[in-house]
């Protein structure tokens, strides 16, 4: 990550068939780059997450959070609506989405 979020995913995109992913590795990474103030990567990192991991209602929720936070309404509700199509049962996104849409 020290040159940045782009060069860090190209590396990835390199690299990523010879080793096992597991999705806590991204998380800690994102995590990490929160906690750093580091928006920009976060985003992108988030991104490459739901790419590797499409059926996470956790990584599209997240994601949708990033979009809402930046400002990026429309592609934050698309973020959150994969989510609740993943996980139709959680309570908190159907909220969300009606503040979105007011």
């Amino acid at each position: 990550m020290k040159d940045g979020s782009e060069a860090a995913i190209k590396k990835f995109d390199e690299i990523k068939n010879d080793f096992s992913m597991v999705k806590a590795e991204l998380d800690g990474l994102i995590l990490s780059l929160r906690i750093r103030g580091r928006a920009k990567d976060m985003m992108e990192i988030s991104k490459l997450y739901v790419r590797e991991f499409p059926d996470s209602a956790d990584g599209h929720k997240r994601l949708g959070d990033l979009y809402q936070w930046t400002g990026k309404r429309d592609l934050a509700v698309e973020s959150y609506k994969k989510a609740l199509e993943l996980d139709p049962k959680n309570t908190e996104i159907p909220e969300i989405l009606k503040k979105l849409e007011k």
